[in-house]
């Protein structure tokens, strides 16, 4: 499967670049004091915590590969890494990605968390 994403990844970028636009679901489940954010994405450990830092729920947990699998989503400080070349996203999925979490996890709390 990594080869198949690896050779889909390199056409993309033949073709022109990073995909433009995809939906994905992302999903919090409350239990008490403990979020669960479910994402189909695999995040740098910095993105995750952009989430749990900021999360107004105790225990906010942060579960990759959720909802299917979506690829990378990578940050602008890792120009040349392997997962910043494998990333389908570019660093403007960040805010995206961690303001729906950040916007679900309001929900579940009966509140709205963004400014």
């Amino acid at each position: 499967f990594t080869a198949v994403q690896g050779a889909e990844i390199a056409l993309q970028r033949a073709r022109g670049g990073r995909v433009a636009t995809s939906r994905a679901e992302v999903q919090v489940f409350r239990i008490g004091e403990v979020a669960l954010v479910g994402i189909p994405f695999e995040l740098f450990s910095s993105i995750g915590r952009r989430i749990t830092d900021r999360s107004e729920v105790a225990h906010t947990l942060i579960i990759g590969y959720a909802n299917g699998y979506l690829g990378y989503v990578a940050r602008q400080a890792a120009p040349g890494t392997y997962e910043a070349q494998a990333a389908r996203y570019g660093c403007q999925a960040v805010p995206v990605v961690v303001n729906a979490a950040l916007d679900l996890i309001a929900d579940a709390l009966g509140v709205r968390q963004r400014e």
